[in-house]
């Protein structure tokens, strides 16, 4: 049975968006510009801030009682632009207790502050306002973001690690001289741990200038349907050079007319030349057919809308035309090996570019995997191909084993990405001897791909390095 749903707004025509100017755009590789400034609870004006990695990094802590570093923006004219937000990109590595990183606002221009006499600490005086915080579920943050952990003040983010952080600042929309301050906040004794800021802006739509959006400028380049979480994630490229206001996904329609998502708004901005994901809860499972109709809404929120309708069809799954079967545990060496069959039953010219694959009991732990040393093919997998593949095997292996086994693109070079999945089961029986339980060998340490210790981290290639001399490379698969 059809389900409609008829969203009036979607009807609305004559819709009319604004160009977006940036009072404030600054992305650090220049240094940090001489207007900005520094306003600490224990340096004063005194520098804490600084250049690192092409961002501003902060990691002085720790320190005895509780400390705020803040960079202060230089002060904007809000009344210039209509819609006002602030934009940034943060990461965070907890080294030891509560850290969160702090926004501040302010019309003064001075660096003051005040003695507590309760809790016997230095505070910014009443001229700053605080207007948001983020940091861990610990932190007290009025925000929860996602934090890292850190053995020293030396952590350096990866680009996965950074979050953009946006707020709305419409209620400082009629300010004329406004000025906004981000802190380091160390919030007990002995706390301490690495900022990192980048591509700082305050950004709004120009008043008084609008055009009609090219919607042959959008095309829809995923859509990717989660029936275990019910979730539908739509990607969009923003192919014009002007930002849209307020969008959403008003209806997605598969090819036999059935609507299987219905949203309303979920973003402030689309940016110009980006792409960004638009995420809907659904409300039940689907089977949907493509090609897909993308009902693409947006709104100035003074009462003019539009709709674009965009298509999409989904390209070959091409795992559905691939098989993996068990052939072998060899258990006469060391490591135990597994060896299966990979046939592929497409015809198109797609390569899973240098994959390789891991085997995962159904806890999710890493059992066995494809070394690079003993690989047979390391340059990847195209259509209509048989071969066998090895496994060496991490740790001990129950028999009869059930789990996962998972091709992952770029594997053995270039950036590892999970492609396919595909159940994995030994019986009982096996070819070779099985040899006494050997003397577990400990783990020395971790690093990624660089060189650089670290910790278990979900998603990430990771070396594993063992008092045998041994070396594993794991990824551990989280969703």
């Amino acid at each position: 049975m059809k389900t409609y749903y008829v969203l009036p707004m979607l009807f609305l025509f004559n819709f009319t968006y604004s160009q977006q100017v940036d009072l404030i755009n600054e992305n650090f590789d220049s240094g940090i510009p001489a207007n900005w400034t520094h306003c600490s609870t224990n340096w004063g004006t005194s520098p804490v801030w600084a250049v690192d990695s092409g961002a501003l990094k902060e990691a002085s802590g720790w320190y005895f009682v509780a400390t705020s570093n803040m960079f202060t923006l230089p002060a904007v004219d809000l009344t210039l632009i209509s819609n006002p937000f602030l934009e940034f990109d943060l990461a965070m590595a907890i080294t030891d207790t509560n850290i969160q990183l702090s926004v501040w606002w302010t019309n003064d221009t001075t660096c003051n502050k005040v003695w507590d006499t309760i809790n016997n600490q230095w505070l910014l005086d009443s001229s700053w306002t605080l207007l948001s915080s983020y940091g861990s579920s610990t932190s007290g943050a009025a925000n929860i973001i996602s934090t890292d952990t850190s053995f020293n003040n030396n952590w350096t983010p990866l680009s996965t690690d950074y979050q953009m952080i946006s707020i709305d600042l419409s209620p400082f929309a009629n300010d004329s001289n406004i000025r906004f301050g981000l802190s380091s906040d160390y919030l007990n004794y002995g706390a301490s741990g690495v900022w990192y800021v980048d591509n700082v802006k305050v950004s709004g739509i120009s008043v008084g200038q609008t055009s009609q959006i090219d919607c042959s400028k959008l095309s829809v380049t995923d859509i990717v349907i989660n029936n275990t979480n019910l979730t539908i994630d739509i990607s969009i490229y923003n192919g014009d050079t002007n930002n849209i206001n307020y969008p959403y996904i008003g209806l997605v329609v598969d090819n036999n007319g059935d609507t299987i998502q219905n949203g309303s708004i979920n973003f402030f901005l689309h940016a110009a030349l980006d792409t960004q994901t638009y995420s809907y809860s659904l409300a039940d499972t689907v089977s949907a057919a493509s090609p897909y109709t993308i009902y693409f809404a947006y709104s100035d929120m003074v009462g003019s809308a539009d709709t674009c309708i965009l298509n999409y069809t989904t390209t070959p799954d091409f795992c559905d035309s691939m098989n993996v079967t068990f052939i072998e545990l060899d258990t006469t060496g060391n490591p135990h090996l597994i060896d299966f069959e990979i046939e592929t039953f497409y015809t198109s010219s797609h390569l899973f570019g240098y994959c390789g694959f891991i085997l995962l009991n159904n806890m999710g732990d890493t059992i066995a995997y494809e070394n690079i040393s003993t690989a047979a093919n390391v340059f990847g997998i195209g259509p209509t191909t048989t071969e066998i593949r090895t496994l060496d095997v991490t740790q001990n292996l129950a028999l009869p084993f059930s789990g996962t086994i998972y091709l992952i693109e770029g594997w053995f070079a270039g950036n590892p990405g999970t492609q396919c999945s595909f159940p994995f089961n030994i019986s009982s029986g096996t070819t070779g001897i099985e040899e006494p339980p050997m003397k577990a060998k400990k783990l020395l340490l971790i690093t990624d791909l660089l060189g650089r210790t670290t910790h278990p981290t979900p998603n990430i290639l990771l070396f594993y390095l063992y008092d045998d001399g041994s070396v594993e490379k794991r990824i551990q698969l989280e969703r």
